[in-house]
């Protein structure tokens, strides 16, 4: 149900100022639990691409679409996505995120004060600077899932000589090849989640339509200060995100391995007491032998055998 609120949303907001509705689902995805940064803004891009599609095409009953304008500000976009989504591996986006705030500021300031002299006047020095404005675009559709539509839209009203209606109306065709690429290096890189992001895709299509037939019944003055108040209104989000993003969490702590439990001791049996041992009579003494005289003869009949017979005289 999330999804859809957020599809919708999205897609009126693109259909009415001509821009990819990055600003409204990035945060309402990362509002959801276990939605993280590049998550929400592969969603984002999957889904711009779907909603740009139906607003542009949408346009060309009102007269609005210039095609080859499109192709001014979308190639060059089509690059720098690339290099946007492959930085975004690599470098933490809130520094992007404050420039390109602050960007947006000046572009709003120009746009409600309808200080834009190019306006109606083609050139071809104006043609290149609208595709350099689209190389950015696309850097900062690939870092922060927006997809460009507010930078192209100021791009071709202030360098191609579009109205603002046409601006809108060919940013939306501009931003859909960016879009897809985006979300396909997304993909390549795992953060793609189509489970978030069908469902947001396919309810943006009735909110692009409504918001095309709204934007074509408004006054175009009207619709340039609103897209410069929509621009201020991105870049206060943009900030304010920055600030209340958490700082990232501290490693966790190595895991302590468990130590076997112990098997327990079989208990010792007690020792026998040991019976006493009978004490042993005392030994008697020698009796000393009484010394021999040294005079007197030894008795040689012991062991001298039979004494021999008298000699005959």
């Amino acid at each position: 149900m999330r999804c859809a609120l957020i599809g919708v949303a999205a897609g009126a907001f693109s259909g009415l100022f001509g821009v990819g509705g990055g600003s409204i689902i990035v945060p309402g995805a990362l509002a959801m639990p276990e939605v993280n940064e590049r998550q929400a803004t592969a969603a984002s891009l999957l889904a711009i691409t779907v909603m740009a599609l139906v607003g542009s095409l949408s346009q060309i009953a009102y007269g609005n679409l210039r095609p080859l304008e499109s192709l001014v500000v979308g190639l060059p976009a089509v690059l720098g996505v690339i290099a946007g989504t492959a930085l975004q591996q690599r470098i933490e986006p809130a520094t992007v995120r404050t420039l390109f705030a602050a960007l947006l500021i000046a572009v709003a300031a120009l746009t409600v004060s309808g200080l834009h002299p190019g306006q109606g006047h083609q050139t071809p020095l104006g043609i290149v600077a609208a595709g350099g404005v689209g190389v950015i675009a696309g850097v900062i559709a690939g870092l922060l899932g927006v997809g460009g539509g507010t930078l192209f839209v100021p791009a071709l009203v202030f360098f191609a000589g579009l109205t603002q209606r046409q601006g809108e109306a060919t940013s939306l065709l501009a931003i859909a090849p960016v879009s897809l690429v985006g979300a396909a290096s997304q993909y390549r890189y795992g953060n793609l989640d189509l489970s978030l992001a069908l469902p947001i895709a396919l309810a943006s299509v009735p909110g692009a339509l409504l918001g095309v037939v709204v934007v074509n019944l408004l006054p175009a003055r009207l619709v340039a200060i609103l897209f410069g108040l929509l621009l201020l209104w991105i870049a206060q989000r943009l900030i304010r995100r920055g600030r209340l993003r958490p700082p990232p969490a501290p490693p966790p702590p190595a895991p302590i391995s468990p130590v076997p439990p112990q098997e327990p001791r079989e208990p010792q049996k007690p020792r026998e007491p040991q019976t006493p041992q009978e004490p042993q009579e005392p030994q008697k003494p020698q009796e000393p032998q009484e010394p021999r005289d040294p005079q007197e003869p030894q008795e040689l009949g012991a062991n001298l055998g039979p004494a021999p017979p008298p000699s005959i005289p």
